[in-house]
């Protein structure tokens, strides 16, 4: 099930539609999507004109923050349960992280790196990220 974090936590970052499961082929083919069409899903974005050190810097923004990755997002909230990769199945994570107005689910620099994942808020963060980056002493 995804989470969809309120407005006030930030502006929601590589979070996709709802999917239903084993009857998800069939509404694929109808081109029905439960909940309505808000975000897509990952296979939606892809973009292999993405420069790589704007991935690496995009999914270094998405890690957790540490003395190590001062660039990182904070906890927002934990689930019980994982989720999963779209694309591949890979296990995910727990929580959703925040940061630079945004808010996302734990992992998500998996899409960006892996699967060359790219929406324009993933344009929004980099610009964020740069201009934090040329503020800080």
């Amino acid at each position: 099930m995804m989470r969809a974090p309120g407005p006030a936590a930030g502006k929601p970052l590589l979070f996709w539609d709802e999917q239903a499961g084993d009857l998800q082929p069939l509404l694929d083919m109808l081109g029905v999507v439960p909940g309505g069409r808000k975000h897509g899903q990952p296979k939606d974005h892809v973009r292999q004109d993405v420069p790589w050190d704007d991935r690496e810097t995009v999914a270094k923004a998405l890690q957790l923050r540490s003395t190590m990755n001062p660039t990182g997002g904070d906890v927002l909230m934990g689930y019980m349960g994982y989720a999963e990769c779209r694309i591949c199945k890979e296990r995910l994570g727990t929580r959703d992280f925040f940061g630079y107005g945004f808010v996302w689910p734990e992992k998500a620099d998996h899409y960006v790196l892996v699967h060359r994942v790219w929406t324009k808020e993933c344009d929004e963060l980099l610009a964020a990220v740069r201009r934090a980056a040329r503020r800080a002493p």
